[in-house]
């Protein structure tokens, strides 16, 4: 009976690439310092979902292909493309690394290191956008910041600009000492030190 099982079970290939991952304390609010225990068991969750997985299977037309292997030449629906696809991959962390090894089977060998290969990839995109995203909020309050202070110069000029025009002063003038003239000077000093202000916070 082995033998007779053993002869009619399909050859099946293994293809493994291994993906290095950081725990992103930024990421996730929760931790605010040290290590995540549960980052691993997340990390897993998150390669075997529907933002890595589906990706993967768009890219490499995998409804069309297994519809034509496994159901008559109809394409499969995407949600059971993805449960074959994580039946087929399987997950282990290298000890005492920050590695993944992240294997996919398949009775083609070829399909088998394409897959490997595009999951690990979607993760690395998934990855990314999450780095960007984190990082455009963070400086979404600079931004603001910036802005407000472009709004307070403009203003600032506009009163220096109704300064110059009541005192009769010319644009070139240079500093003077006239009592008449105090408050346009100060203005053209706090304008300065705002536009100065400003420019540091761009570099």
């Amino acid at each position: 009976t082995s033998v007779v099982v053993t002869f009619i079970m399909p050859e099946a290939y293994a293809s493994t690439a291994r993906i290095k991952v950081e725990q992103d304390t930024a990421a996730t609010p929760s931790v605010s310092a040290g290590y995540d225990p549960y980052f691993l068991q997340k990390t897993f969750e998150i390669i075997q979902s529907p933002v890595v997985l589906d990706p993967v299977i768009e890219r490499l037309k995998l409804n069309e292909k297994w519809g034509k292997r496994y159901d008559n030449g109809v394409a499969l629906k995407t949600a059971i493309t993805r449960q074959i696809l994580q039946q087929r991959l399987a997950l282990k962390p290298v000890r005492n690394t920050e590695l993944i090894d992240l294997t996919v089977y398949s009775e083609d060998r070829n399909e088998a290191a394409q897959i490997a290969n595009a999951v690990a990839e979607s993760y690395w995109q998934y990855r990314l956008k999450l780095q960007t995203d984190l990082a455009m909020k963070n400086i979404e309050p600079l931004r603001n910041q910036f802005q407000q202070e472009e709004n307070q110069i403009q203003q600032a000029q506009t009163d220096l600009e109704t300064l110059r025009q009541q005192f009769n002063i010319a644009s070139d003038a240079t500093v003077s000492q006239s009592p008449q003239e105090k408050a346009y000077w100060e203005k053209k000093r706090e304008v300065e030190n705002m536009i100065e202000s400003q420019k540091l916070l761009q570099r």
